[in-house]
């Protein structure tokens, strides 16, 4: 099998894998989940600990985009395809597997939550309640741990300790939540109660947006359908323009293994619920800046040593392309939580960099959407690995060989002038009344701060309602 540019395992998770070995090695672990972006981690990690791993999904067929397809490493565990959101089939599942931990990731496909509501509220609440409630009804010396999977936004971005108290009715955040975040917020409820009242053990942790390597909802997160829409459809990034004014906290899935890892191994972190930190707080229209300007930084470094190598010389569209808005309501605008907690009981902060994670997740699509799904039409996972296309090791320069063809049907450059006046950031250009009174947000440290100018340009495009361009006004434009 050819070699992934994926960058697995980074230097902190392959100290937490060694550290980890002692107490992991021989347990008996299931994942639920497991063909999904952050279970598939997991698993990874898991098992190259020495657990035991059951890797369970209710779709686990060998052609589903997955990190166990992609790696092959579904043939070295035991594979359950089965719907836990089924009572009776969590019950049989837990009875008969002899757990000594349950990572628990069943989730409904992400953005679904007003076509099929109740598929959602099934997923992340009543599976949950199902695996608890199996694993109330085992011998109290014999019950799992279960470790459940929530998010950072099911208090819809406010933070809850700073409200008035008393409280009174209309105080209370959650009444503005999504079905998504309402029904993980249910989760965590049941889960402490589960704990607290019916000697359930269970540990909650809130992620952040976590990005990295096989994240194969490529049409509804942001970084890789960004990567998706360069190098696969060479077309320019897209932004949901209610989207201009979210922040998020971006973290490297590596890292949020390493969370779930960490919590796993104490007993005292049981019965409580922590926020996991990011390595990086933005808007999202700096995220997608950030990405650009990483991609034109790589390409000039890689054109430096490889003038003629095919991802140097390849053409893409820099523009952000501002779109229609997402029609979810109820979607938290800034949410941030503090990780204190997590760091202090867990021993636990981020390894990876955001502009780090960055690279590493760049080489990966790169690879991906012009090796093994380059277009449209093609599955998730097709024969490109078994066939003779060569893939080469991780290089620091990205040289990855694609076929000439790919190259020539690159869209090339738009050269369009400048309509108004440039700015530079993106988050100026798009926040242009707010610059009095609300700061941008901070530069990582390992960051290049942005200074290219950004041009301004109506698209032709009906669909969408404006295009910002993000190349310097002096780069030569192919």
């Amino acid at each position: 099998m050819n070699s992934i540019p994926d960058a697995w395992p980074t230097p902190g998770l392959q100290a937490t894998i060694a550290a980890s070995q002692p107490f992991f090695n021989g347990k008996q672990v299931l994942v639920t989940g497991a063909c999904g972006f952050v279970g598939g981690y997991l698993v990874r990690a898991l098992h190259a600990t020495g657990a035991q791993v059951t890797a369970l999904d209710k779709d686990t067929s060998p052609e589903r985009g997955a990190l166990l397809n992609l790696t092959g490493l579904r043939d070295e565990l035991q594979v359950i395809e089965a719907d836990v959101t089924q009572r009776t089939v969590a019950q049989e599942v837990i009875s008969s597997g002899n757990y000594d931990f349950i990572f628990h990731f069943a989730v409904e496909t992400p953005n679904q939550d007003l076509r099929q509501p109740y598929d959602v509220i099934r997923a992340y609440t009543l599976s949950f309640i199902h695996v608890a409630e199996a694993v109330r009804q085992l011998p109290l010396d014999s019950r799992p741990v279960i470790l459940l999977a929530s998010s950072d936004k099911v208090d819809g971005g406010i933070d809850v300790e700073r409200l008035p108290v008393p409280r009174r009715e209309a105080d209370w955040p959650w009444a503005d939540l999504g079905i998504d975040q309402s029904t993980q917020r249910a989760a965590e409820l049941f889960a402490t109660t589960y704990h607290r009242t019916l000697g359930v053990p269970t540990i909650v942790l809130r992620l952040c947006n976590l990005f990295g390597s096989y994240d194969f909802n490529d049409n509804g997160h942001l970084i890789p359908k960004a990567l998706r829409n360069i190098f696969r459809d060479g077309e320019a990034p897209d932004l949901y323009i209610n989207a201009t004014e979210h922040y998020r906290d971006y973290l490297y899935v590596e890292d949020g293994v390493r969370a779930f890892m960490h919590l796993a191994q104490r007993e005292a972190c049981r019965g409580h619920i922590y926020n996991l930190p990011g390595a990086r707080y933005a808007a999202t229209p700096d995220v997608l800046r950030d990405l650009i300007d990483l991609i034109i930084l790589l390409q000039s470094e890689d054109k430096e040593n490889n003038p003629n190598s095919p991802f140097a010389n390849l053409r893409w569209n820099r523009t952000v392309r501002i779109v229609k808005s997402d029609p979810r309501p109820a979607i938290a605008h800034k949410p941030r939580t503090d990780g204190t907690r997590l760091e202090t009981e867990a021993d636990f902060e981020p390894s990876v960099t955001f502009r780090n994670a960055l690279r590493h997740t760049i080489h990966y699509y790169y690879w991906y959407f012009t090796q093994i799904a380059p277009n449209p039409s093609q599955p998730k996972i097709n024969h490109a690995l078994e066939s003779n296309v060569p893939t080469p090791a991780p290089p620091a320069t990205l040289t990855i060989p694609v076929s000439p063809d790919t190259i020539e049907e690159q869209q090339p450059i738009e050269t369009v002038p400048p309509l108004i006046p440039t700015a530079n950031s993106l988050y100026q250009v798009l926040r242009p009344k707010q610059q009095a009174t609300e700061a941008p947000p901070e530069v990582e440290e390992d960051a290049d701060p942005a200074t290219e100018d950004v041009p301004h340009a109506p698209n032709p495009r009906p669909a969408y309602v404006t295009v910002y361009k993000l190349e310097k006004p002096d780069e030569p434009r192919a």
